[in-house]
């Protein structure tokens, strides 16, 4: 039959081999032109002594046969040629027994099969199969009609054979069992007019295609629902070919069916899984989680859900494993329905959930076993029970459901229950397993969640311990103060009180992230309140900062010391060629950054140091916005040159704002690790941190730099880089236009050097441009800046060279350019203008924490301070107690006259005796009352513990009983003995 003949015929041959037929191959003519191992084996005689030689002589003569007792086979007679002649049919005959030869001079009764060759034509050779008398018949006619009996009569593999019009004209049982129609009444008809609900379009259409080209059809599918399972669609596997006969003509088609629903269903549970994997879990939220859940498993999976959650996993609190501890809180997280006609679930998301004691959600929680309702019935005592599900239950009736609970590690988080109510018919044990491995997978990443949640909390629990709640109260700034906590924990704020009436700004940030860094930045911070009164400059100050982060780093032991730097430039010791070549620090508060500033609202300057943070903005009065020119230095804990300070002029009211390196992070999202101080190599050799790189991209920066950026608004420019390189002062600024400066930030236009040289009191002298206009209306233009002096070439953080480093000047100056100009349009608050810039210039999302401070300017005026030079006499103590008195009363202090008078009298007694000229007397009325005495010396004194029988010594002593705190402050020109009294 065609082809299909042909592939019969071959596998008749190979069966016939294994079953011990030996194979002999005689052409037309009647000679032996094959001979097989097993006809070797059978016979005796080598193939070299029969190939060649006529097969008649391997038959026995008649005589030979009657000797032998047997007769001739009646199906075999040697044609005139010496061929067998075949009798039967075209495809091979069993022609019976026949005495045959063997080498040993022997006869052997051999049963013999006869069938045309491979090749057709009229030189066809023969195929000869021989075997032993007890062989069974040749293989060809009797295990073809078993073959075709079995197919049509046992066979599980549905078979259905329709003619050239397509119609059934033979089935078998299988075939009858998946369709459910008889054969009577299906034979005859079309597939469409038989089972037209088994896809049979698609039927037809298949088997028209194999009949006209010939060209069988593999693993086609079609659906149905059979009788023997009416509620589930059942999936089969086909496939056609095309029947022909000898001569190759068409007879019809033949389609073998095997029903594939189970694997059909183990491939869509797993890519249910597989996208359950994919999807579920892509962030540390719990809502968000659920609902993904609930978004895979609905509408493929089942007609609607509910997430249940725990309310310690929405807080990230501690869970423990075994059953849910009665009274336990559930809340929904999740519900999705397939029909969008009403509310998904009948609780809100974040409402509690409660179910009635008969519930299989209670035994789920209970025994932590999923359960599978494959029958809801209405009347079921838990339906009844429920005064919220249960009317829902009925209502959409639901005709099956699975609950399942989130089980991890033991540890329950909640519960998701499925239902169905469709077409896709009750659930089965399948798909509960497929919902407990969902479940699983939900369980995890809530879990990972509650984790997170913990560890976030305890962070932000250890954070705001650390960090001051409500800043301290000061006549010299108004301030406020905002922190953006994105799971960092290393960035703070702080506001110092400081003798004379002064008062220290500091901003800080620690690299990294989790309570570690958290901790890093209190000790920091504890550090910087120890400092600070000691009445430190702020270059001393961080001087003494990079000595206690190096000893906290654990490099500053006997084997590995490394001198500290301080402000005069002295080292104490070496610097190892390791650490000198900028190798990396491992404590928490290495590579931390700080920003120290102190305020003295009597001389209205202000001095500052940086220790890799970004510069202060200010905005003038005026409307003039800028940023300070700050030397930089390296991040404490580096190596690097010695501190540098410098000292500005700020008018009353001045508007100051420091910031950590969040508050300028970029816009687009970046990751954690791109968006943490990505350190830079500067000019000699350490890393530089604080503000974003140039990774933001050169067409974002010019983007920003114009105002077209995130922040909506067209940014004014900002100066050029006031850093200079390490070992250099800061040159000082001339103000620039904001649109000089965008040009700049462009690399259009050249950049502004600095001309003005150093006053004599070695303050940087800072030219301020004013602005017209300090509040320019969004997308009108720029507002009004300042830029500083210095070479666009020598500035940057530690300096740079390349376009590495021009690239991460231009990223600095486009975000400066957004605070500028946001900065420009602040209003009259300060804690107005510190939710402004928050809202501005902080993603909704941020990757990283952030904290601002903005400080309002104000001076002390004379009223308040009141100040003496007195000569170096012991007789002018009776005189500044006077002088004391006088003053108190007229600020209303009397009932503070007595101790001051004592302070006043000990404090100038000791500088008249002990220091030298010039000695001055200042009291100041701020938050408290300070009494200073100032003299020539740089001797400190020290507080003594007088015996009862000691004369002197008691003097340091009154002063400290009569006081709340008192301390001493070096100068330039000598020190100053200070002492504070609270007053109402």
């Amino acid at each position: 039959m065609g082809t299909s003949g042909v592939t019969r015929r071959s596998d008749g041959r190979e069966q016939a081999a294994a079953r011990g037929w030996a194979k002999v191959v005689v052409n037309a003519r009647g000679v032996v032109t094959g001979w097989s191992s097993a006809a070797q084996q059978l016979l005796g005689y080598p193939a070299h002594r029969v190939l060649g030689r006529p097969a008649v002589e391997l038959l026995a003569g008649a005589h030979e046969t009657a000797a032998h007792g047997a007769a001739p086979a009646s199906g075999a007679r040697p044609s005139p040629s010496g061929a067998p002649a075949a009798s039967g049919t075209e495809a091979g005959t069993d022609v019976g027994s026949v005495l045959l030869r063997h080498r040993d001079g022997g006869l052997l009764a051999c049963r013999v099969g006869i069938r045309p060759g491979a090749a057709g034509g009229p030189n066809t050779a023969w195929e000869v199969l021989l075997g032993p008398a007890t062989a069974g018949p040749a293989p060809e006619t009797e295990l073809d009609k078993a073959l075709l009996e079995a197919l049509f009569s046992r066979s599980p593999v549905g078979l259905f054979v329709v003619d050239t019009e397509l119609r059934l004209i033979r089935i078998n049982p299988a075939a009858e069992g998946m369709q459910g129609l008889a054969v009577e009444e299906a034979l005859g008809k079309r597939p469409g007019e038989a089972w037209p609900e088994f896809s049979a379009e698609l039927a037809e259409r298949v088997m028209g295609q194999v009949l006209r080209t010939g060209r069988p059809v593999i693993g086609w599918e079609k659906h149905g629902r059979p009788p023997g399972d009416p509620d589930h669609e059942h999936v089969y596997s086909s496939s056609s070919f095309r029947l022909e006969d000898a001569a190759g003509r068409v007879l019809g088609v033949a389609d073998a069916a095997i029903d594939v629903t189970e694997r059909q269903r183990a491939q869509e549970r797993l890519m249910l899984l597989a996208e359950g994997g994919a999807r579920i879990g892509t962030s540390l939220e719990v809502m968000r989680t659920a609902q993904e859940l609930a978004e895979v498993a609905v509408p493929r999976f089942a007609d609607s859900m509910a997430v249940e959650v725990l309310e310690e996993v929405l807080a990230g609190d501690e869970l423990f494993p075994g059953p849910v501890r009665p009274g336990a809180v559930l809340r929904r997280a999740a519900s999705l329905a397939s029909s969008p006609a009403e509310p998904a679930g009948v609780y809100a998301d974040g409402e509690i959930s409660t179910f009635p004691p008969a519930a299989p959600s209670l035994d789920a929680l209970t025994d932590l076993r999923p359960r599978l309702v494959d029958s809801v019935e209405a009347d079921s005592a838990w339906v009844l029970q429920d005064p919220v599900r249960g009317p829902r239950i009925i209502e959409d009736k639901i005709h099956s459901l699975m609950v399942v609970p989130l089980v991890t590690q033991d540890r329950v988080l909640g519960l998701a229950t499925f239902y169905r109510w469709g077409a896709q018919g009750p659930f089965r044990d399948d798909n509960l397993t497929l919902a407990t491995e969902l479940a699983g997978r939900t369980a995890v990443c809530l879990d990972n969640t509650r984790r997170y949640l913990r560890e976030r909390n305890s962070l932000m629990a250890v954070q705001r311990s650390l960090l001051p709640g409500e800043l301290p109260h000061h006549h010299g700034v108004e301030v406020a103060h905002e922190y953006v906590h994105a799971g960092a924990g290393g960035d703070w704020v702080d506001v110092v009180p400081l003798s004379g009436a002064r008062v220290a700004l500091v901003a800080g940030s620690v690299p990294g992230r989790g309570v570690a860094t958290a901790a890093a930045m209190g000790r920091l911070r504890a550090a910087v309140h120890t400092l600070s009164d000691l009445d430190l400059e702020p270059e001393e100050l961080l001087a003494r900062m990079d000595d206690l982060v190096r000893r906290l780093d654990g490099r500053d032991g006997p084997e590995d010391s490394l001198g500290g730097r301080r402000s005069d430039g002295s080292e104490e010791h070496p610097i190892p060629a390791a650490l000198a070549a900028g190798a990396p620090a491992t404590g928490e508060e290495a590579d931390c950054t700080c920003l120290y500033l102190i305020y003295d609202p009597i001389s209205q300057r202000c001095a500052m140091a940086s220790a890799g943070h970004p510069a202060p903005a200010v905005a003038h009065p005026d409307g003039t916005v800028r940023c300070l020119d700050v030397p930089a230095g390296a991040p404490l804990g580096r190596p690097g040159p010695p501190f540098r300070g410098t000292v500005v002029d700020l008018p009353e009211n001045a508007m100051l704002v420091l910031y950590t390196p969040g508050l300028l992070q970029a816009r687009g999202g970046a990751t954690p690790e791109a968006a943490e101080r990505t350190p830079g190599a500067g000019a000699s050799g350490e890393r530089v941190h604080g503000e974003e790189g140039p990774a933001a991209g050169a067409a974002e920066q010019a983007e920003q730099a114009h105002g077209h950026g995130d922040s909506g608004e067209r940014a004014p420019g900002t100066e050029t880089p006031a850093a200079q390189a390490p070992g250099r002062a800061g040159a000082p600024g001339h103000g620039v236009s904001a649109t000089d400066t965008a040009e700049q930030a462009h690399g259009h236009g050249d950049s502004p050097t600095g001309t003005a040289g150093q006053a004599d009191d070695g303050r940087a002298s800072e030219g301020v441009a004013p602005g017209a206009d300090a509040s320019p209306a969004e997308g009108e233009g720029p507002g009004p800046a300042d830029g500083s002096g210095g070479n666009a070439g020598e500035g940057g953080d530690g300096g740079n060279a390349g376009e590495g480093g021009v690239a991460a000047g231009d990223g600095r100056e486009a975000a400066r350019a957004r605070l500028l100009g946001a900065l420009a349009r602040a209003p009259g608050s300060v804690r107005e203008t510190c939710r402004m810039l928050l809202e501005a210039l902080v993603p909704a999302h941020p990757r990283q924490d952030a904290a601002l401070l903005v400080a309002r300017t104000h001076a002390l005026g004379p009223g308040r301070v009141a100040c003496w030079d007195l000569p170096s006499d012991p007789a002018v103590v009776s005189t500044a107690r006077s002088l004391v008195t006088r003053q108190l009363s007229a600020w209303a202090l009397d009932e503070a006259a007595f101790a001051t008078e004592l302070i006043a009298s000990e404090l100038v007694t000791n500088a008249i005796r002990y220091a030298r000229a010039p000695v001055r007397l200042r009291l100041i009325r701020d938050h408290v009352l300070t009494c200073e005495v100032s003299d020539g010396s740089s001797t400190s004194p020290r507080l003594r513990h007088a015996r009862t029988t000691d004369e002197g010594g008691r003097g340091l002593l009154l002063v400290a009983q009569c006081s709340e705190r008192w301390g001493t402050r070096y100068t330039e020109d000598g020190k100053t003995i200070w002492a504070e009294q609270t007053v109402i």
